[in-house]
């Protein structure tokens, strides 16, 4: 296996863009409890619980989307054209807690693993990136014309909503109470905005 030689400046130098971001895999868990979230909204009784589970789905799902962000453990995997002319393939998503495999498929339709020990994941929490280590090279062989690179990781703050920052979790009840005493009406409340505003993720996939 040939390898391209490493560059000074390797972050200021191209990077591709990813052909595409697929999820693999959803938590089982939730991002909230739902005697926590009943505590907020000061409700005593079971009638709402069902509406109230599927709100918790709802505000997990639009903070997701508005952060751009996994928030619960899932599995995603990013796909590239080429490789780099940098030692980093951004991984346009965080918090990542492993990569699991990098692979490339070839010309010949024959695929490749490549070695864990070359590389390293870094800058977890926030546009985690697939980092080789000194001395690696990312391999030159010829790649089949569309998405030769496939990445796949898994991500998310973690199970537990415990390990959720709260200025989310805060957020997303803010949502939820929205939602549930008001009916949704008129624009998201600023206190919404306000809280998520600092874990929005800006990433190069559209």
């Amino acid at each position: 296996m040939q390898f391209l030689p490493q560059h000074n400046n390797a972050h200021v130098q191209s990077i591709p863009t990813p052909a595409k971001l697929k999820q693999i895999s959803l938590s089982e868990f939730e991002a909230l409890e739902l005697e926590d979230v009943k505590d907020q909204l000061a409700v005593t009784h079971d009638l709402h619980d069902h509406m109230i589970g599927r709100l918790i789905m709802i505000a997990t799902a639009t903070a997701e989307h508005h952060l751009n962000r996994p928030i619960m453990t899932q599995k995603r995997a990013i796909y590239y054209n080429r490789f780099p002319h940098a030692y980093s393939i951004p991984l346009q998503c965080g918090p990542v807690q492993q990569i699991e495999s990098i692979i490339y498929h070839k010309a010949d339709n024959s695929t490749v693993t490549i070695d864990p020990a070359l590389y390293d994941l870094t800058n977890e929490d926030h546009n985690a990136a697939a980092t080789l280590k000194n001395g690696q090279r990312w391999p030159t062989d010829k790649l089949k014309s569309s998405e030769g690179i496939e990445i796949l990781f898994t991500c998310g703050y973690s199970d537990y909503t415990d390990d959720i920052p709260m200025q989310i979790q805060a957020g997303m009840i803010d949502f939820i109470r929205w939602h549930y005493q008001n009916d949704a009406e008129g624009d998201m409340p600023a206190s919404i905005h306000q809280h998520w505003a600092p874990y929005v993720l800006h990433t190069d996939i559209k």
